[in-house]
């Protein structure tokens, strides 16, 4: 997958892509054969950030999707509009200035057939700040006590979200309670974790989790 233009990104006020989101493209680049098989109608991706990830899979996949960010960053999402404008990625795409999935009703009829996200997973104390921007950049890192508490949060409400057989790709690292996120993600009706990428840097062990929705869990 090709990389993405993001040279007019803000760094003071959006996480910037890093090491971890270039694993996360190489590792959606190493499933897509298998993402283009299953014919996803709808791809979210939950705090797009620069819009990278979402406007490289756009790339990939063309106009047979439509493309949804979520972010509870105003300026993540005028970002990735502009990611999405400045790389040609057409019009069928949409941002939502939003809590996670707090936007959406869960009736059933907001599915969606792939779900990323690259969440806050560094393990630091919640009151930890060092951002002055209403400690939004903040919360594109800091995961709380075990690197999992926006997790922990979002995982109960994706099962009425993503459809029957949807993949959801995590990035974590080993520092995160792997084995409790596995556990949560069980209970809320998807399989078990398939580590798709995993990249040793320095001071972290990077991991690309999927997880595949269960036909019978609506």
């Amino acid at each position: 997958m090709q990389t993405p233009l993001f040279q007019h990104l803000d760094p003071d006020v959006v996480y910037e892509p890093r090491e971890d989101t270039f694993l996360l493209l190489d590792a959606l680049e190493q499933d897509l054969i298998s993402i283009k098989k299953s014919k996803p109608a709808i791809i979210c991706e939950i705090g797009p950030g620069s819009g990278v990830i979402l406007s490289a899979l756009s790339t990939s996949l063309g106009s047979s999707c439509f493309y949804l960010g979520i972010d509870i960053s105003p300026h993540a999402c005028r970002t990735t509009n502009e990611t999405f404008l400045v790389n040609k990625n057409g019009l069928n795409f949409d941002l939502v200035n939003a809590d996670l999935v707090s936007c959406l009703k869960p009736n059933g009829t907001q599915m969606f057939d792939i779900v990323v996200f690259n969440p806050p997973y560094v393990c630091c104390e919640n009151s930890e700040v060092i951002d002055s921007n209403d400690g939004l950049l903040d919360r594109t890192w800091n995961g709380g006590e075990q690197g999992t508490a926006t997790l922990e949060r979002l995982v109960p409400d994706l099962q009425n979200v993503v459809s029957p057989g949807g993949f959801v790709y995590l990035v974590a690292i080993s520092a995160n309670d792997l084995k409790s996120l596995d556990e949560l993600m069980l209970k809320s009706g998807f399989s078990k974790t398939v580590v798709v990428k995993q990249r040793k840097i320095i001071g972290e062990h990077l991991h690309i989790l999927r997880f595949q929705k269960k036909d019978n869990v609506m």
